[in-house]
């Protein structure tokens, strides 16, 4: 019993120290200034949302405890989620209603993500982030593209990184620096 509750406090501290990592990347400012990706609290979302997948995507390659430091992971995510919008003065009331609707939207981003990442499917990974991230802003499809791109490389960067950091939460993930191509 005690086992298992210290293995979850780690892997609990692993995620918050992964999650961490991703809201780091997701405010990278040439995100908003040269992609176009919106300032606000759903362009916001959308960042943390990829950012955390990539993380997700690496630490599911791991095996099962990979799977579930990025199960926790996820619910970090969402649990951080919450605090936030009790912050932002959401009723107590109406909170678990919208959090299961962001929930639901978080994991349909991560199963969309998942696909074209793993097909290497460029353009479905770009029709996501345009209908996504650039709310299907059709003049945005050249950086949804260049977003695209990017996602692609940090995938491939990340499947470098030694698993035995990352599963001890020790990645800094690297925030979008690049401008549109």
């Amino acid at each position: 019993m005690l086992t298992w509750l210290r293995q979850r406090r780690s892997t609990d501290r692993i995620a918050r120290a992964l999650y961490g990592s991703s809201v780091t990347a997701a405010r990278a400012p040439a995100l908003y200034r040269d992609l176009g990706v919106p300032d606000t609290l759903a362009g916001r979302f959308e960042m943390v949302v990829l950012h955390t997948f990539l993380l997700m995507h690496r630490l599911s390659a791991e095996g099962p405890r990979g799977r579930a430091v990025a199960q926790t992971l996820a619910e970090a995510m969402i649990e951080q989620f919450d605090d936030d919008m009790r912050q932002l003065g959401v009723s107590d009331i109406t909170v678990p209603k919208k959090i299961r609707k962001v929930a639901s939207a978080a994991y349909g981003r991560f199963e969309a993500y998942a696909a074209a990442v793993e097909s290497r499917d460029g353009a479905a990974l770009t029709a996501a982030l345009l209908r996504n991230a650039f709310d299907n802003d059709q003049s945005s499809t050249a950086a949804a593209e260049t977003l695209a791109r990017w996602i692609i490389d940090r995938v491939t960067d990340l499947s470098q990184l030694p698993a035995e950091g990352l599963l001890r939460g020790e990645a800094a993930l690297p925030g979008f620096t690049g401008g549109q191509t």
